[in-house]
C-alpha cells in the first residue's frame, strides 16, 4: 500500500490491507480486519513525517477522513496524532485522540490540532481496536492556511498500479503464446487482461533472480497484432532499478539484432512498466534491455566459421557445466611467434551486456577488410571471451555464477571455475612464449549519460613506461568517442573500485598485470545512454579497436 505502513502490535490478530470493493473514492480504500478483543488486540495504518519530510512546528494543522466500519463497536476504530521531540520517548506528545462512532455508512471527519515548537518526529494512526473493520478513506492532512495541500502520501489508499491487474480477471488473450525456457530466459506468471493485452511478472517465483529488473522471453502468435504488455518489476520498481528507468525494452526477430521498443512508459508509482509493440513476425524476442545470450554467440561463431582469420575453442567447463567458449583472430600466415597477443574479456557480470556489444564491435573490425583490420592481425593474435558468466546470464541474468558471489573480486584465489580456465589459459600464452601486450576486462550498463571509464595502473605499481603507454592508448581512443570519458589511474595495490576498498590483485585486470605479464591492463566501462541503440554499442567497440590501430601502428 503506497505511502502507508501497517503496525500489528499484537500480530496475527489483524489483517491490514486494501479494498477495492466499495471504496469512499478512487479505485481503493485501506481496511484493517480484526479477530478478536482480547489482550488489547489492535493494528493501525500509518504515516509518520520525519527527517526530511518533517511536518514545520509551531504551525496548526488539519486533518480530514472517512471511514465506515462492520461488527466493530463504538470507539474501536481509533484516529490518533501523536509528535515527539529529539529526545525521543521521552519527548511524546498525543494530539490527536479521536474515537469514531460505529457506522456502516461512509462517513465523515474533520479537526485541528496545533503542532508545538522542537517537534522533529509527527505521526497519523488509524486504529482498528478489537474484532471487526474498520475501513479508511480519503485521508488528508493539511497546513491550515493551504486546505488544498494533502501532506499525506496517497491519501485516498489508490492501489499499486499493478494490483489492478493482479485482480483484474483473466480473458482471452488470443493465439499469443509466452515462454522463456531458454538461454538467458526470464519471466515469471502472465495473465491474459484483454484481447492481445498480457500482464505480466518479470520473475518467475521461487528461483534466484538478478539484482534489478530483468525479463528476456519469447513470443508466438503474434505477427499481424499489436500486443500490450504490463509488465510488474517486483520485488523492483521504477524507484529501485539502479535509477535507469529511462532505458527502453528492446525487441528482435532472430534474437541476434534488436531495435528498442519507443512506445512505453512507466506508471506514477513506479510498479508498472507498459509497452506496446505491433509485430510482422512471428516468432519475436523481447527484453528489458539489450541481451547477450547463448544463442547469439553459437550464432557470432557459425556466421564467422568460413574466415581464414577466425577459430573458436572451448577453454573448459564452467561450474554448472557449460562451455566456456573463447575465440582467436589473426593472420595464420604469420607465425604466432612474430606476434604479441591481446586478450579482451567481458560479462564477468553478466547483465552488463553493453561492454559485451562494443567488445563485439571490436571483433567485428578486427575480422573486417578494412586495411587496419589487416595490419591488426599481422601484427597481433585477439583471443576474445565473449561471456564469463555463462551460467549465471544462461539461468537468467544472476550478475555472477549462482553461489559464488562477485567473480571480479576472487582472480587468483582458485575459487571460480570460469576464473581458474581463462588464468590457465593466460599461463599457456606465457609457456608458449607469446607476449601478452594488452588485457581489457569489459563492463558497462545503460545510465542516464554516456560515459567511457579506463581504468589502469600507475608508475607506483607498475613503471613509467607502462602508465605513459597506458594513457596514451586511453587518449587515442578517446578522441573517437563522444560523451564523458574519464581516466583513473590506479597508485595503490589498494583501490576503492566501485563500492569498497579492493586489492587489485583480485581484480582481473590486476591478476593479468601482475600474474600473467600483461603490459598494459585495464577495466573498462561502457554506460551508454538510454537512446543509445546495438548499432551504438557495436560503434563504441569500434572506435577501441581504431584507437589501438593507431597506437599500434597500424593505421589511422
Amino acid at each position: 500500500m503506497p505511502g502507508w505502513t501497517a503496525a500489528r502490535p499484537t500480530g496475527d490478530t489483524h489483517t491490514v490491507g486494501t479494498d477495492l470493493g466499495n471504496p469512499h473514492g478512487g479505485k481503493g480504500c485501506g481496511v484493517i480486519t480484526g479477530t478478536t478483543a482480547a489482550n488489547g488486540a489492535r493494528a493501525a495504518l500509518v504515516q509518520e513525517f520525519y527527517g526530511k519530510t518533517a511536518l514545520p512546528a509551531g504551525q496548526t494543522y488539519r486533518y480530514t477522513l472517512s471511514y465506515r466500519t462492520e461488527g466493530a463497536g463504538d470507539g474501536s476504530a481509533t484516529v490518533l496524532v501523536d509528535c515527539y521531540t529529539a529526545a525521543g520517548e521521552s519527548g511524546y506528545k498525543g494530539l490527536v485522540s479521536l474515537k469514531l462512532p460505529a457506522s456502516a455508512a461512509w462517513r465523515s471527519e474533520t479537526g485541528e490540532f496545533a503542532l508545538p515548537e522542537g517537534i522533529v518526529r509527527t505521526r497519523m494512526l488509524l486504529y482498528l481496536r478489537g474484532a471487526g473493520k474498520a475501513w479508511y478513506d480519503d485521508v488528508a492532512l493539511t497546513p491550515a492556511a493551504e486546505p488544498e495541500k494533502n501532506l499525506l502520501r496517497n491519501g485516498g489508499f489508490e492501489p499499486p498500479s499493478s494490483y489492478v491487474y493482479d485482480l483484474a480477471p483473466t480473458k482471452d488473450g488470443g493465439p499469443v503464446q509466452f515462454s522463456a525456457d531458454f538461454d538467458n530466459g526470464t519471466l515469471g506468471r502472465v495473465k491474459a487482461v484483454g484481447p492481445d493485452e498480457f500482464y505480466l511478472y518479470a520473475f518467475p517465483e521461487g528461483k534466484p533472480i538478478s539484482p534489478q529488473t530483468w525479463f528476456h522471453f519469447k513470443i508466438e502468435g503474434c505477427a499481424g497484432r499489436e500486443v500490450t504488455f504490463h509488465l510488474n518489476p517486483a520485488p523492483y520498481s521504477r524507484k529501485t532499478d539502479w535509477g535507469y528507468d529511462a532505458r527502453t525494452p528492446v525487441m528482435s526477430y532472430d534474437g541476434d539484432t534488436w531495435v528498442g521498443i519507443e512506445d512505453k512508459s512507466w506508471s506514477d508509482d513506479g510498479s508498472l512498466l507498459t509497452f506496446r509493440q505491433r509485430f510482422t513476425q512471428s516468432p519475436a524476442w523481447i527484453a528489458y534491455f539489450y541481451p547477450y545470450a547463448g544463442d547469439h554467440i553459437t550464432h557470432f561463431l557459425q556466421a564467422h566459421a568460413a574466415s581464414p582469420y577466425f577459430a573458436s575453442r572451448v577453454l573448459g567447463q564452467t561450474k554448472a557445466g557449460r562451455p566456456l567458449r573463447m575465440y582467436s583472430l589473426t593472420d595464420p600466415a604469420v607465425p604466432e611467434a612474430n606476434k604479441r597477443a591481446v586478450l579482451l574479456t567481458t560479462l564477468q557480470h553478466d547483465i552488463e551486456t553493453t561492454g559485451a556489444w562494443a567488445l563485439e564491435g571490436i571483433a567485428r573490425f578486427v575480422l573486417s577488410d578494412d586495411p587496419r583490420a589487416a595490419a591488426l592481425r599481422r601484427a597481433f593474435v585477439f583471443y576474445i571471451v565473449p561471456r564469463l558468466d555463462v551460467d549465471g546470464a544462461a539461468d537468467g541474468n544472476l550478475y555472477t555464477p549462482p553461489g559464488v558471489g562477485n567473480m571480479n573480486r576472487q582472480w587468483g584465489l582458485d575459487t571460480v571455475a570460469e576464473v581458474k580456465l581463462v588464468e590457465a589459459f593466460a599461463r599457456e600464452l606465457a609457456a608458449r612464449g607469446q607476449r601478452l601486450e594488452l588485457f581489457m576486462d569489459f563492463h558497462g550498463w545503460c545510465t542516464p549519460e554516456r560515459t567511457t571509464l579506463f581504468m589502469t595502473f600507475g608508475r607506483e605499481i607498475s613503471s613509467d613506461a607502462d602508465e605513459a603507454d597506458a594513457t596514451r592508448l586511453a587518449d587515442m581512443i578517446r578522441q573517437r568517442l563522444t560523451g564523458k570519458v574519464h581516466t583513473t589511474v590506479w597508485r595503490h595495490m589498494e583501490e576503492h573500485v566501485t563500492d569498497a576498498k579492493t586489492d587489485l590483485r583480485r581484480l582481473a585486470p590486476g591478476w593479468m598485470k601482475y600474474e600473467a605479464g600483461a603490459r598494459l591492463a585495464y577495466s573498462i566501462e561502457i554506460f551508454g545512454e538510454p537512446t543509445c541503440t546495438q548499432e551504438g554499442y557495436l560503434q563504441w567497440g569500434q572506435s577501441f579497436a581504431e584507437g589501438f590501430a593507431e597506437f599500434a601502428g597500424c593505421g589511422r
